[in-house]
């Protein structure tokens, strides 16, 4: 028997030389994925194969067994693509092999999130901007993903409350109003890119809206008229009032300069400041009240946008005019015989100055001042006692202001006495010595009539008391009229001394008071010490004092007493009110319902005098336990309080 002892002359054989497979990325470690197998004829050693992989890999093969197995995590998204190349080796003195190509495609799985880059995108767009293109902009995301996993839908997450944008599902963002920067200068909107694999995966892009200014705000002046005043007597460069404006816009277009319309005045104002101040004298005398016209103009560099404002300034009156009397000195022509308080004549007096400055008292003095008096406000001369005399009598009068630094004025009346039957006779008839403040001008209120025989005619006038030219008597008819719109709560009553003077050279004159009372009429609304009241009411507090309300009627008696009265909101009677005082309460419970819907009217008050007429204001509560502020708001012009919300 002839042993044939074997060579290795035979090369392993794969049953496969070429492969291609398929395997998910997520596919766990350790997992085996093939198995190779290679044939080699040969016997022994020669015939037994060993497997090994040519290249580094995230892949290992059973050197035995030829089964390859996963040792790394896969990433389709680094690498999708393996080529394998397994080498099957015989154990031979001399080796022999065989290699096998392996192609291997990982397969997607929906493992990246969307990724925006950058992950804030800042967008500046000017305020009141309405060009479409300004207003949209382009957002993307990466998703490296395959397929449905790589397709991203774009929404808005947070950011929208108002509704001022949107999102496509394609990414176009826009901002689908034009923006105003004083309401809101900056908004933060999250976008997030949402892809369509199983289960989705975000991605997150923060939005930051800037909205850049543009001077669409004119200044605004923090009164709509402002009234100051300033004395007389200040030097030159006297600041006395500060105007000040303020503008929304910022940057220069919200910086303010200050000027006047106003060239010829004695003031100037501060361009940056609003410092008004005086520039030259003043004399209150002269002009007394100045309007100016401030502009507020803000310095953008193109289109500038200014406001403007009246300024009165009141000069402030000082003591610094003498009283002067009128006609000085005088002389007054007087019967022989003179019962005590007859009239002898009326002075007058005029001072420049305004007020108390201008406040007149008259006065007698020196010798035979005792036969007389003087009323020290009318200015009007009457007898102290019976005179019966022919000799002249001079007396001396002192008329001095109320400043004060006081000033006065001196003067003489010489009294001469003549004979009784030269003067005239005079008969007063007054229709009615009570008129209401409501009568009209032009009414007839008494006719004076007079006869002389010495000179006629006799001409009539209004010698004293005639306070701010509220009458007029004709002066050939006699018959005293209503001349201005009286005013109850200005002058109750009047002292008119009307003169009848003859004729002759010099004239002889007489006199007859006439008293007229006024009655006042219902023309004064009710009038609250306060437009609006704060007070604070504990919940679920018992019954108790929550504030007093106050209003004031310029009216009298019945016309001026207030009664008050709660006239809306409060239905479920929370609040009482003292009809005679004002005095606000609880009732013994406050429980405002937490349900109340946000705009309820709560209450309204009314203040009624005794006539027809009212008023009303608004008083706004804030419960303090647990919720201390902005749980109501008032409604300014008709006094309604109204639930906010808590």
């Amino acid at each position: 028997m002839v042993q044939v002892e074997d060579v290795n002359d035979h090369d392993p054989e794969f049953s496969q030389s070429t492969l291609n497979l398929k395997v998910r990325e997520d596919i766990p470690r350790g997992t085996s994925l093939f198995q190779v197998q290679a044939l080699d004829r040969d016997i022994g050693k020669n015939g037994q194969v060993r497997y090994t992989l040519t290249q580094a890999s995230p892949f290992v093969v059973d050197a035995v067994r030829g089964v390859v197995t996963v040792m790394d995590k896969l990433d389709r998204e680094r690498d999708s693509n393996y080529t394998l190349i397994i080498t099957a080796v015989d154990q031979g003195t001399i080796h022999r092999s065989a290699t096998a190509a392996v192609s291997l495609t990982v397969l997607d799985v929906n493992d990246f999130a969307p990724l925006f880059n950058p992950q804030t995108l800042t967008i500046h767009v000017m305020e009141n901007e309405e060009e479409r293109s300004q207003l949209t902009r382009q957002v993307s995301a990466l998703d490296e993903d395959l397929g449905v996993n790589s397709q991203l839908t774009y929404f808005i997450h947070k950011g929208n409350s108002d509704g001022l944008f949107s999102i496509t599902p394609n990414g176009t963002f826009q901002i689908l109003n034009s923006l105003d920067r004083e309401r809101e200068s900056m908004y933060f909107v999250t976008i997030i890119a949402v892809d369509s694999g199983l289960p989705p995966l975000t991605g997150t892009l923060t939005v930051h809206v800037i909205v850049d200014d543009a001077n669409d705000n004119r200044p605004e002046f923090t009164e709509e008229v402002y009234n100051t005043i300033v004395s007389e007597d200040s030097p030159t460069a006297t600041v006395f009032a500060m105007i000040t404006a303020s503008d929304m816009d910022e940057g220069v277009s919200g910086e303010i300069r200050y000027s006047m319309e106003n060239l010829d005045v004695p003031f100037a104002i501060e361009e940056t400041s609003g410092e008004l101040f005086t520039t030259d004298v003043l004399d209150r005398e002269t002009v007394a009240i100045y309007r100016l016209t401030v502009i507020g103009s803000d310095e953008h560099p193109s289109q500038p946008l200014s406001s403007s404002v009246l300024v009165t300034v009141l000069i402030g009156d000082i003591n610094d005019h003498w009283p002067q009397f009128m006609n000085s000195p005088y002389v007054a022509y007087v019967p022989t015989e003179m019962a005590p308080g007859s009239v002898i004549c009326a002075v007058r007096a005029t001072d420049a100055d305004t007020e108390m400055n201008a406040e007149l008292h008259y006065s007698l003095y020196g010798e035979s001042s005792d036969l007389f008096s003087i009323h020290p406000y009318s200015g009007t001369v009457f007898s102290s006692s019976a005179l019966r005399r022919t000799e002249a009598i001079i007396v001396n009068i002192h008329v001095e202001d109320a400043g004060e630094n006081p000033k006065f004025d001196i003067t003489t009346i010489s009294i001469r006495f003549q004979n009784a039957s030269e003067f005239p006779e005079m008969n007063v008839d007054v229709l009615s010595d009570s008129l209401s403040e409501d009568e009209p001008v032009g009414t007839l209120v008494a006719v004076v009539s007079a006869a002389s025989i010495r000179a006629e005619p006799v001409s009539f006038y209004l010698a004293s008391g005639n306070f701010e030219d509220m009458f007029h008597v004709e002066q050939l008819s006699g018959m005293l009229t209503v001349e201005n719109p009286l005013d109850y709560e200005n002058k109750k009553e009047f002292t008119l001394l009307v003169e009848a003077r003859d004729s002759g050279s010099p004239p002889f004159s007489s006199f007859a008071e006439i008293h007229i009372n006024i009655s006042d009429v219902n023309d004064n609304f009710p009038q609250f010490t306060q437009a609006e009241y704060r007070c604070e009411v504990f919940e679920n507090s018992p019954a108790s004092w929550v504030c007093d309300v106050l209003a004031i009627d310029a009216d009298s008696v019945s016309y001026g007493t207030v009664q008050y009265n709660i006239t809306e909101g409060n239905s479920v009677g929370f609040f009482t009110i003292d009809p005679e005082n004002g005095l606000l309460s609880t009732t013994p419970l406050i429980a405002i319902p937490y349900h109340i819907a946000v705009g309820t009217e709560v209450f309204q008050f009314t203040a009624i005098d005794q006539d027809v007429s009212n008023t009303s204001v608004g008083i706004e509560y804030v419960l303090t336990g647990g919720n201390a502020s902005d749980f109501f708001w008032i409604q300014a012009d008709n006094g309604k309080e109204k639930h906010l919300g808590c």
